[in-house]
């Protein structure tokens, strides 16, 4: 259902320049399964639970995705992906290649459910910190607002685009 909203989303508004995958982007490749909940779209996420109701697709790592398309430079990236981005940057090599990246944390559902598994937001500080990223978050109050993380390659600040 996600996937067939994002296509519509994509023909709705005539976004000629997107190309939609029918995947996950995760930490290996191979078989991933997605929760399919149709109580609330955020468990709809990446499940190690072989009980309930799931889908199956294939998962790649970002450095993959990227090699299989053909990309060489992305000049913004935005992630956000219910907690599973703490699994995309323990694999993600060709950060070095992204001038822009926008990452949704999602520690705020962490702290309205109890579950540890989505608290990332340090790991990506971190992890943009190490691979030579300015980044910036936003104080607005709003805990799902407050959660993303915004990061400038600084080998590209300066740089025409």
């Amino acid at each position: 259902r996600t996937f067939k909203a994002l296509e519509i989303c994509v023909e709705h508004n005539k976004l000629d320049n997107v190309t939609t995958s029918y995947c996950a982007i995760t930490n290996k490749d191979g078989p991933v399964k997605i929760a399919d909940d149709l109580g609330h779209h955020t468990e709809n996420k990446i499940t190690f639970d072989a009980e309930g109701n799931y889908n199956t697709v294939e998962g790649f790592t970002i450095d993959r995705y990227l090699e299989i398309h053909n990309i060489s430079f992305v000049d913004y990236m935005k992630i956000n992906i219910e907690g599973a981005e703490k699994f995309v940057i323990e694999e993600f090599q060709r950060i070095k290649d992204v001038r822009n990246i926008a990452i949704s944390s999602h520690d705020f559902l962490g702290y309205r459910t109890g579950d540890k598994s989505y608290f990332t937001k340090d790991l990506i500080i971190d992890f943009l910190e190490k691979n030579n990223f300015e980044y910036y978050t936003r104080s607005t109050g709003v805990d799902y607002i407050d959660g993303w993380i915004y990061g400038v390659n600084k080998l590209f600040i300066g740089e025409p685009r």
